[in-house]
């Protein structure tokens, strides 16, 4: 189960089930693709599941945003896994905060960077993770 804002994600034998707490409505179906991306501006992770509803043809899809705060970061990470490997969600693409973009991504602006911004990127990452260990 994964708790975002205003919805509860659950994967089970069925599927992938989404709830939205109070309202009494829920979805659930086949997901087909699952996006994950940090907002850039307040860091909470933003997923995008394309599912195919029961008894929909394969072409049929629904798309469904959910927002879930950056601390759920390693939870989302699992989650993701599971629907995964439960379910065969084929396309599947997660940048986690703090991951970085690569170079021949189509959503990289700036390509190739600067091998001296590289190494400034690199030097800053080190002393990082010295202080943080």
């Amino acid at each position: 189960m994964l708790e975002g804002d205003g919805v509860s994600l659950t994967v089970d034998e069925e599927g992938l089930r989404f709830a939205w707490p109070g309202s009494g409505e829920g979805f659930a179906g086949r997901c087909a693709a699952i996006l994950v991306r940090p907002h850039p501006e307040d860091g909470r992770l933003h997923m995008v599941f394309r599912c195919v509803p029961r008894g929909a043809p394969a072409e049929g899809h629904v798309l469904i945003r959910v927002v879930i705060g950056a601390e759920r970061a390693p939870r989302v990470k699992e989650f993701v896994e599971l629907c995964a490997r439960r379910h065969g969600v084929g396309a599947v693409d997660v940048l986690l905060p703090g991951a970085r973009i690569p170079g021949d991504d189509p959503e990289w602006d700036l390509s190739p960077v600067a091998p001296l911004t590289e190494a400034l990127y690199a030097s800053v990452l080190a002393r990082s993770a010295r202080r943080v260990g």
